[in-house]
């Protein structure tokens, strides 16, 4: 009889404890539960802050990646999807295309004046059919909030970075970006009067659609121990694929689909297609070299990249290239890029970021 009493009185302890242990657990989902909501709001107000001066916004779309609640803060990841219009009145009230009239009333020669007119007809479809539908901006935010604020980081495109959001989402006025395209189309048309028109006819639609396609926003690590991201379940099943190190197959895929052609350097699998860049100039020519030496003019300034440029990254700042990726989107105001190896789709470009150049093609 004392036994089956110790062990009735076992069994109640027993049954108390988890009661309580899964009380505890149901108090701690509810803390975390009303945290993550918290930082949604204040996410989505966040977002709204900044668009809507420029931008008409339908739509924000939150997934949660990651949200770890500790004893007085939280730390999550957030990728967010915006919907949104561009305001403007007209296009030609933007202030890029008000920097080429200005500069087309200057002197200039006749491939100088041929290439500002190509250039213009490019941005001018982009603009005329871009900014009068939705366009699906993907931004990946990191968070840190504690009870008395929230800090908000945007991912860069170098794997596993972020850099204050603030900063990244601060659009330029029309002033300045009227004033730094007069600087930088200075610039262009200079290299252009130098380095001719490429008789190419390259398609930034086409490139564009090709690299829209073919990526995602994954959260998958490639390789254990390793921030870069890859799911090659949305690569194209024509072409190889190359684990950790895409980008530079995958910028010369989409290019390629826009009318870049082969040739005997350029052709899948060779060092120009695979290769970003070297910093020995004596070994075969890599991608950068030789888009830029037979179809671009290299800029850096992104207000006036043309979509479907290539966006090259200097991580190491040795004057060679360490990551490609495409302009998929970029009004001016606001770009977007798409990439392999982080793979990410029209994923905003932070303003102002470092290190990186664009390949126009002239």
């Amino acid at each position: 009889m004392a036994c089956l009493f110790i062990l009735i009185t076992l069994v109640i302890v027993i049954i108390n404890f988890n009661s309580s242990q899964n009380k505890k657990a149901s108090k701690e989902l509810d803390i975390d539960f009303k945290a993550e909501n918290i930082v949604k709001e204040a996410l989505n107000g966040y977002l709204k802050k900044h668009f809507e001066p420029t931008y008409q916004i339908n739509e924000i779309e939150l997934t949660k990646e990651s949200f770890v609640f500790y004893d007085d803060s939280s730390l999550g990841i957030f990728l967010t999807r915006a919907s949104h219009l561009l305001k403007l009145d007209s296009v030609q009230n933007h202030p890029i295309e008000k920097a080429i009239l200005t500069l087309k009333n200057e002197g200039l020669s006749d491939i100088q004046r041929e290439f500002l007119g190509k250039l213009e007809g490019t941005f001018l479809i982009f603009l005329d059919e871009y900014s009068k539908i939705l366009q699906e901006t993907f931004i990946r935010f990191r968070i840190f909030s504690d009870s008395e604020h929230i800090e908000f980081y945007i991912e860069t495109p170098k794997a596993g970075t972020f850099v204050d959001a603030e900063e990244a989402l601060a659009f330029k006025s029309s002033i300045e970006i009227y004033e730094e395209s007069i600087i930088y189309l200075k610039e262009l048309l200079s290299s252009v009067n130098t380095n001719g028109i490429s008789s190419t006819d390259y398609n930034p639609q086409g490139a564009i659609k090709y690299a829209l396609s073919y990526t995602s926003n994954t959260t998958k690590t490639c390789c254990e121990g390793d921030f870069t991201q890859q799911d090659t379940n949305f690569y194209n099943e024509d072409y190889d694929y190359y684990s950790g190190n895409d980008c530079a197959n995958f910028v010369s895929q989409s290019i390629h689909a826009g009318g870049i052609p082969f040739d005997n350097i350029f052709y899948p699998y060779s060092v120009a297609w695979r290769y970003v860049g070297f910093e020995d100039k004596e070994v075969e020519e890599d991608l950068f070299s030789y888009i830029l030496e037979k179809y671009a003019s290299v800029n850096f300034s992104q207000a006036i990249a043309l979509p479907g440029s290539i966006i090259f990254a200097d991580w190491n700042k040795n004057g060679s290239p360490d990551h490609a990726m495409l302009l998929t989107y970029n009004d001016g105001y606001l770009a977007c890029f798409s990439a392999h190896t982080s793979d990410r789709k029209n994923t905003i470009l932070p303003a102002g970021f470092a290190g990186l150049s664009y390949l126009i093609f002239r």
